[in-house]
């Protein structure tokens, strides 16, 4: 088939979530389907990915969204109290031409869409359209905005109120949708939404070449994102000093491109490392001995926490990071909540080689078995070709 892919962001290179669920799902589906793409970008360094994009795609159109623009976008949404701010900020009326114009030349089969704040530009589209969400982003501004104070927090909540009556009607307009886990398939209550997990490109997260000395632990991510903020700041406040009684010599390396500015001021505490970006997440992973995903807000599913268990790296983690991923505790990672139990479960891996190794190898075969991206690529293929099926019979 001919399908449109239309991203908020260029996919590659893959750093953010949604960036790295539409790389993989390009890379997988144009083995069998002609893909075009069309997506924003806001700065001109963007655009160094189109040649690796256009050895997935047979078109690329990039759309700039300037910031200023976006803010001013921002603006007006303020004054549109039923449209979420997120929407808002993607308004661009050349994006709605060069919508137009690739509908009209190309004659697609389908519509491919990534995440809700493309949502506007799709009513008048007549072929079948997915859209794929990740997570609820009703859950995901739930968690943040119990978390969240002051201002941010009032930010968050009305932000929420939009996006609660905004959310479902918004899935009604395409024909199928996709979320990463039940939970956030059970708050949309749309029968047309399918759960479809997150994967990982095992051949590159591999244990091989394990590079680890003395006591390192690691935190992975997008050092913007405000869950992975409040995660890292919960571990320091929480756990970090109790941990250092218990390790002396205990290394804390926190890796992920933009660090915000209450990240970047840790690396001034012992024992911490703020990378930035690293040119490869696996070869960070690599270097440590356990991984710690202390989520306290936040939806869907952990690239994190996947990505390092595909490295044969034990993970301590908390519910709120296991979420839907079907791991079992003591066995394919840690879980723990309390801070005291959280710093036993990372000094306990610390101190016990073998016990590293049994959850490294049980980690590593758990993502094997159930989250590579060509089995999820198999799932939306099938979506495909119930779209078109019912196109046909249309």
């Amino acid at each position: 088939m001919k399908v449109l892919f239309c991203t908020p962001r260029l996919p590659f290179p893959p750093l953010k979530g949604d960036q790295a669920v539409s790389y993989h799902r390009a890379r997988v589906l144009s083995q069998k389907h002609e893909l075009h793409l069309l997506s924003f970008y806001q700065d001109t360094r963007e655009l160094e990915s189109l040649p690796q994009l256009g050895q997935i795609f047979a078109s690329v159109t990039p759309v700039r969204l300037s910031r200023l623009q976006s803010l001013a976008n921002m603006g007006v949404t303020l004054f549109r109290p039923s449209l979420p701010l997120q929407v808002g900020y993607y308004r661009s009326a050349q994006f709605a031409r060069e919508l137009s114009r690739l509908e009209q030349t190309h004659n697609f089969d389908l519509l491919h869409v990534f995440l809700l704040r493309l949502a506007p530009y799709l009513p008048k589209v007549s072929k079948p359209k997915l859209v794929e969400l990740i997570d609820s982003m009703e859950l995901n501004l739930e968690r943040r905005a119990n978390e969240a104070i002051g201002l941010k927090r009032w930010v968050l909540q009305e932000e929420l109120r939009r996006i609660r009556s905004y959310e479902g009607a918004a899935v009604r307009t395409f024909d199928a949708a996709t979320v990463v886990s039940e939970r956030d398939a059970s708050v949309l209550r749309e029968p047309r939404v399918q759960v479809i997990s997150l994967g990982v490109d095992v051949s590159v997260y591999s244990p091989a070449e394990q590079t680890a000395t003395g006591s390192s632990i690691i935190f992975s991510g997008n050092l913007s994102y405000e869950p992975n903020i409040t995660a890292v700041q919960w571990f320091m406040d929480n756990c970090y000093t109790a941990l250092r009684q218990r390790v002396p010599e205990i290394k804390f390396t926190v890796a992920g491109a933009n660090p915000s500015k209450e990240i970047a001021r840790l690396a001034n505490e012992p024992g911490v490392e703020v990378t930035g970006y690293v040119p490869s997440m696996v070869d960070a992973l690599r270097g440590a001995k356990v991984a710690v995903a202390p989520m306290q807000t936040g939806s869907g599913m952990q690239f994190k926490i996947l990505e390092a268990m595909a490295t044969g790296l034990p993970v301590v983690t908390t519910s709120f990071g296991l979420g839907s991923i079907q791991a079992r505790g003591e066995v394919e990672l840690e879980v723990a909540d309390a801070p005291s139990a959280f710093v036993d479960k990372v000094a306990g891996l610390l101190g016990d080689a073998e016990k590293r190794r049994k959850m490294g190898a049980a980690a590593r075969q758990f993502v094997m078995d159930r989250h590579s991206w060509e089995e999820a690529g198999r799932k939306i293929d099938q979506i495909y070709a119930s779209l078109a099926r019912a196109e046909f019979r249309s």
